[in-house]
């Protein structure tokens, strides 16, 4: 599903070259729950964004699906990147004017879903977790951890081939990092692929492959 040969980048900083990813080979197979562990600053929220089509390799192949992304038009990774992932985020990224149920829809929209289709779409989704009774809240009015599981609904809602999450637990207590990981590890075994950020250990052992990022290489698969 996904391969990675030789992803390298690097950033200018005050005409300074510096190397984030220095030649990182990796392999995600479809239905694997892949961890990406490692400190602040070794590279891993860039590798994260490169999956996800939100940033660019300064070198190397990233091949999904057997595609050379680099060969696709920027119009083209845009649909890639709306229709085949989902994103989570450590701080929600949660849309603080809309309901829970419109929040959840808001990718339904982007694919041109008709309103009351969205918004059966983002009862079912709650439903599964018996959260209907926040359809109609807003964020502001949920505990973290419910926001949370409302932000992976809205990343899994048009079905996407893969799950991207970089530090999903960063803001939660340890009650709620546990209900937010089981509903990954939930997501994983009904056929999600899924590659998560972390920098904590324990909420690595959630996956079922740990892939160890120091100073921008694999240290270890």
């Amino acid at each position: 599903m996904i391969k990675l040969h030789d992803i390298r980048k690097n950033y200018r900083v005050d005409n300074v070259s510096v190397d984030v990813l220095k030649g990182i080979d990796l392999e995600v197979e479809q239905g694997d729950f892949v961890c990406i562990l490692g400190t602040s600053g070794c590279g891993k929220s860039t590798l994260l964004n490169i999956l996800g089509l939100l940033d660019e390799p300064s070198s190397g192949n990233y091949y999904l699906n057997g595609y050379n992304i680099a060969e696709k038009t920027n119009k083209e990774k845009a649909f890639i990147r709306r229709t085949e992932c989902g994103f989570v985020f450590q701080n929600y990224n949660l849309i603080t004017d809309l309901t829970v149920m419109d929040n959840i829809a808001v990718p339904l929209g982007y694919d041109g879903m008709k309103k009351k289709e969205r918004e059966i779409r983002a009862m079912s989704l709650l439903s599964k977790l018996g959260m209907e009774d926040l359809a109609k809240k807003h964020p502001n009015h949920l505990s973290g951890g419910e926001q949370q599981r409302v932000a992976i609904l809205r990343a899994i809602s048009n079905n996407p081939k893969f799950l991207l999450a970089d530090e999903p637990t960063g803001n939660l207590d340890n009650e709620n990092t546990i209900v937010v990981l089981d509903l990954l590890k939930e997501l994983n075994l009904e056929g999600m692929t899924i590659v998560m950020v972390t920098h904590d250990l324990e909420v690595a052992k959630y996956a079922s492959r740990i892939i160890r990022i120091e100073d921008g290489i694999i240290a270890n698969i």
